[in-house]
């Protein structure tokens, strides 16, 4: 089955399975920071239904309210819906990162 993608109401262009990763590493990079340390962008996206960008610090008071229940949902349900959350810091700092991440 291909996948379609659109921006900006553009007309969709059919892509196959392996554009979408590549567009993905395109826009993260080659690796992603895991709990488990760094896995590359293809293997931890592959197979997702879909990827959910979560723009979030933790000097921000309403993103510390909501992100316990992200993660909840995304454990309980989201995950196994397929679902993948890449996690954007706005942190000023990378110790500011680690606290909250």
């Amino acid at each position: 089955q291909d996948l379609t993608i659109a921006c900006c109401g553009a007309r969709p262009a059919p892509r196959s399975r392996q554009g979408p990763l590549l567009a993905m590493e395109s826009l993260f990079g080659p690796t992603l920071l895991s709990r488990a340390g760094e896995v590359s962008t293809s293997d931890a996206l592959a197979g997702k239904v879909a990827v959910g960008i979560y723009f979030s610090a933790h000097w921000c008071p309403p993103c510390r309210g909501f992100t316990p229940q992200l993660a909840g949902w995304y454990a309980k349900d989201l995950k196994s819906k397929g679902l993948e959350v890449v996690f954007v810091s706005s942190d000023h700092d990378e110790a500011a990162f680690g606290e909250y991440f």
